[in-house]
């Protein structure tokens, strides 16, 4: 059984690197050669080259997605916590930027992307943001009527827009750097002028 696991992880590995590098139009024989495999052991694990790009993006949410919930441990106040939501999705994008680039640039594009088990941990990560909105309100801290699906389009969008910046344009070598302009802009929409 590690065995398997072992392989499926250098397939993953494999397509992580060659997708961000040469996006779609990466060959299966590509990745298989370039994670020490044949051709029909890829097919063994993904049933084709698109399924195979949603499950990097899937496995790599699943770690992240854990990591996340570890690093939000220990935090009390809202504000800090969607301070640090914000500034995981800003580092993740640093710290892998070929994630970054497969997500963005190559799956968001495809529908498919949107039905498959990948875009399950989005939604994992929504939780995780809907459940601070949630405390802060609960807490006094954000505003009553404030509009989660608003917030959180906000919050991803920016983000997202860092690391486009930041992959494709060069604009910054960081996107995390931006984490004070990007708080400055949403907590006046969120928090709570009454003490």
């Amino acid at each position: 059984m590690a065995e398997k696991q072992q392989k499926r992880e250098q397939i993953l590995t494999a397509a992580e690197k060659l997708l961000s590098q040469n996006g779609h139009g990466t060959k299966i024989s590509d990745i298989a050669r370039e994670a020490g495999v044949f051709d029909s052991n890829i097919y063994h694990y993904f049933k084709n080259k698109e399924d195979l790009m949603f499950s990097v993006v899937e496995e790599r949410n699943r770690q992240s997605v854990d990591d996340l919930k570890l690093q939000l441990q220990g935090i009390r106040d809202p504000i800090s916590k969607i301070s640090k939501l914000i500034w995981w999705q800003l580092y993740r994008h640093d710290t892998q930027k070929e994630f970054s680039s497969i997500v963005l640039f190559q799956c968001r594009s495809r529908a498919g992307f949107y039905t498959h088990q990948a875009y399950e941990q989005f939604s994992n990560i929504r939780k995780i943001h809907d459940a601070i909105i949630d405390e802060g309100i609960a807490s006094g801290v954000f505003l009553p009527g404030i509009n989660k699906a608003g917030v959180w389009s906000i919050i991803f969008g920016l983000t997202d827009l860092e690391a486009i910046m930041s992959l494709s344009l060069q604009e910054t070598e960081n996107a995390h750097t931006d984490l004070e302009g990007i708080m400055d802009l949403i907590l006046p929409m969120m928090t709570n002028p009454e003490p």
